[in-house]
């Protein structure tokens, strides 16, 4: 299954997405725009792109809005993964080097804040002259960056021994299921849908997102580095407890649970032994078997909507998030 094959629906806006998106960087051939080039240029999935011009296109909704919606969303993602390379000291994104590692944290703090205000920007001009909608675009997209920077912010203070199946589950809804739910439940807004379509869109969007992380975190302890883009490891070199880590805990043994702790806190910690300590009870299997669970919730959400094409879409993309191998 290609993502490909999935947009094809939305190809066309895809790729005028990505060249709004690299207008709106400074056109000057200077260390700056290079900066800013190093994320952009590197190969994304652009599934929240997507999810607008998706659940824009099952609502009939029109073009040109979508495509500047799309595009402010992008800006503010891209913006959060340069956030997240600098929280995580990381060296790889997308196949390339961090900005942070090939143009120091300084330059990677000023290219993140800019991007958050450029999307900032595009958000307030997706209706010219419609004040009123603006203005709900950029409340909806406040309160969802103050859900994930809290997300963030509690994984952060939370990177404890252990953290409770609940209180993980709480994190992932914020810092990435609630983006993945604007992302959906704004063309609904925008297209005047009834709030039954809303609040399906709004759940199709948080059941995909939650399935989308649990993978993430998945990948990130037995995904292929080439494929994934960047190093295995790096949530448990950081201290945050992931799905697969927390069902071991809540089923090990007191012993099981020192020898998972030593290995966690080496100086070098050993994957392999990792995953041999989560295989005992299946904890891999258990995470990836949640990510489907929410996955066919997505799917049911959006079961009021007539088929289409677009819909289709969206429902292919529940099997491609959780059967991705990056």
């Amino acid at each position: 299954m290609k993502l490909v094959d999935i947009y094809s629906v939305v190809s066309k806006e895809l790729i005028l997405v990505d060249a709004k998106i690299k207008e709106a960087i400074p056109r000057k051939d200077d260390a700056f725009r290079d900066a800013c080039m190093q994320i952009l240029n590197g190969s994304s999935k652009r599934i929240r792109a997507a999810l607008v011009l998706l659940c824009s296109k099952m609502l009939k909704y029109r073009r040109d809005a979508s495509l500047k919606l799309a595009t402010a969303i992008e800006l503010f993602h891209t913006a959060t993964l340069v956030h997240d390379d600098i929280i995580d000291s990381s060296a790889m994104r997308r196949g390339r080097k961090t900005i942070n590692r090939k143009y120091g944290l300084n330059s990677a703090i000023l290219v993140a804040d800019y991007l958050y205000l450029n999307g900032a920007l595009h958000l307030n001009g997706v209706f010219d002259g419609n004040l009123h909608l603006n203005d709900q675009l950029t409340k909806i997209m406040i309160s969802t960056a103050q859900k994930m920077f809290s997300g963030e912010l509690d994984q952060l203070m939370n990177n404890s021994v252990y953290i409770s199946r609940k209180e993980y589950f709480r994190i992932i809804s914020q810092k990435t299921a609630s983006f993945f739910s604007a992302c959906c439940s704004m063309p609904a807004l925008l297209s005047n849908a009834n709030s039954l379509q809303g609040s399906a869109l709004f759940m199709y969007g948080r059941n995909l997102g939650i399935a989308f992380q649990i993978t993430d975190d998945v990948l990130d302890i037995i995904g292929d580095e080439k494929k994934f883009g960047k190093k295995r490891g790096s949530d448990i070199k950081q201290g945050f407890l992931t799905l697969p880590l927390v069902h071991f805990y809540e089923k090990a043994s007191c012993a099981e649970k020192k020898t998972l702790l030593d290995v966690l806190t080496r100086k070098r910690q050993n994957l392999k032994e990792i995953v041999k300590l989560l295989a005992r009870y299946r904890s891999i299997e258990y995470a990836q078997d949640r990510a489907k669970s929410y996955s066919k919730k997505a799917k049911k959400s959006i079961g009021i909507f007539p088929d289409s094409a677009a819909k289709n879409s969206l429902i292919r993309l529940c099997d491609f998030v959780v059967a991705r191998d990056h």
